[in-house]
């Protein structure tokens, strides 16, 4: 199996030649089909995912309505929550056409990254920025989705 689909994963960018070859034995590959479930929000999670091909949605329930969160295409992830500790989805993640993923358990991952610091610190990092310009970007929306009201002036005195 090539290291190629690993190459453009921004988590797996700071990783030489030899430590991609190191860790591409880790991943088994999974097809899937356009408008296919790949996560179900509330669903516990066990797996880091990774889009070799094709595009994801990755949606939330709100009320009754479903609110698109993002849009993952080739050398995206996701499953990065519940990496380190694994909880229930906070969303679900569909296929918008045919889709190609790359897929680790947290447990062998998270194995690999403890025998081998030097790479977990690498991939570490780089989950650390990636999550951080996500939520600074959820930040971002969620003041600009809400109104917010002029504060009141007192009353001039005449």
């Amino acid at each position: 199996m090539s290291t190629e689909f690993l190459r453009d994963v921004l988590v797996f960018k700071d990783l030489t030649e030899g430590e991609l070859d190191a860790i591409k034995h880790l991943w088994a590959f999974r097809a899937v089909e356009a408008r296919e479930r790949i996560v179900a929000e509330g669903a516990i999670m066990h797996e880091f995912f990774v889009v070799c091909s094709g595009v994801v949605h990755v949606r939330r329930l709100s009320g009754s309505h479903e609110v698109l969160l993002a849009r993952i295409g080739v050398g995206g992830f996701f499953g990065e929550m519940n990496l380190y500790e694994e909880a229930t989805a906070t969303a679900s993640v569909f296929a918008m056409g045919d889709v190609k993923l790359a897929i680790v358990s947290n447990s062998i991952l998270r194995g690999f990254m403890a025998s081998r610091p030097e790479i977990g610190y690498k991939i570490t990092s780089r989950l650390v920025i990636e999550i951080s310009r996500r939520l600074r970007q959820t930040n971002e929306r969620l003041v600009h989705s809400m109104f917010w009201p002029a504060a009141p002036t007192a009353p001039s005195e005449a």
